[in-house]
């Protein structure tokens, strides 16, 4: 599942861990594919099955192109099977590639999915 939304500010101070979750970046170029990604990206490589070097699949890329625009600054949200988690989008164009910045959420997704199932019922 897929969720775009509007950018939202999400400050670590300059580090790689929040709570102790290593956070996942990926860079990637215009073409979509694989420059870097990290040990805690692997978890979203996994679900796209590649690995660096390789591209983003067209189920990600089609649905949001907006991945591959180097001018990008967009929040995403993806859930794998394991986890959730929110990407900040950011193209850098004149290093030519656009970076993805995530955050785990899972904890704050199953919140969320918890007090509309109260809510509803």
């Amino acid at each position: 599942m897929m969720r775009i939304e509007k950018k939202e500010t999400h400050s670590h101070a300059g580090s790689d861990t929040v709570h102790g979750h290593t956070l996942p970046v990926i860079h990637v170029d215009y073409k979509g594919r694989i420059l870097y990604a990290n040990k805690a990206a692997f978890p979203l490589l996994r679900e796209w099955n590649c690995l660096a070097n390789d591209y983003l699949p067209e189920s990600l890329t089609g649905k949001s192109p907006a991945l591959l625009s180097l001018d990008a600054d967009f929040g995403l949200d993806i859930e794998t099977a394991t986890a959730h988690f929110h990407l900040d989008v950011i193209g850098f164009k004149e290093a030519g590639f656009i970076g993805m910045y995530g955050f785990l959420i899972t904890d704050k997704k199953k919140e969320q999915d918890e007090m509309q199932l109260r809510v509803a019922g």
